[in-house]
């Protein structure tokens, strides 16, 4: 591990479209321009509506997506609560800060209910700079 950068707020972000909003963000700027990033989301609360399946990811300041994404499934229960993992493989410029942001999308586009955070409880990201 090269470094850290920790963040987060009580935002609370509805991400109710086919395609992908934005939600928790967090700054941080690289020691070196070769290393990878793992990214490490808590949110205090997901909320999902309509029995519908949500899309997670991340995405950087230059447009670049995380290799995987996070489902996470409806199953008869509204309100999910689970901590996810981004890696990131795409190389930045030592000492320039990029944006990593959280987003996420209704996985039907049917528009329905997907809220990630809480209003007044803290949701957490945090950017883990590796060397592979």
């Amino acid at each position: 591990v090269l470094k850290f950068t920790a963040g987060g707020n009580t935002s609370e972000y509805d991400c109710n479209s086919g395609s992908y909003q934005n939600a928790h963000s967090v700054s941080h700027t690289p020691v070196s321009s070769t290393s990878k990033f793992i990214i490490l989301y808590m949110a205090v609360r997901i909320v999902l509506g309509g029995s519908t399946d949500a899309n997670i990811r991340c995405r950087d300041g230059s447009g670049s997506v995380s290799d995987n994404l996070v489902r996470i499934g409806y199953a008869g229960s509204g309100y999910k609560g689970p901590h996810m993992q981004f890696y990131m493989p795409t190389s930045r410029t030592a000492g320039s800060s990029t944006t990593f942001t959280i987003q996420g999308r209704d996985a039907s586009g049917s528009n329905d209910t997907l809220i990630l955070g809480d209003n007044g409880s803290k949701s957490t990201i945090i950017v883990v700079e590796i060397e592979v």
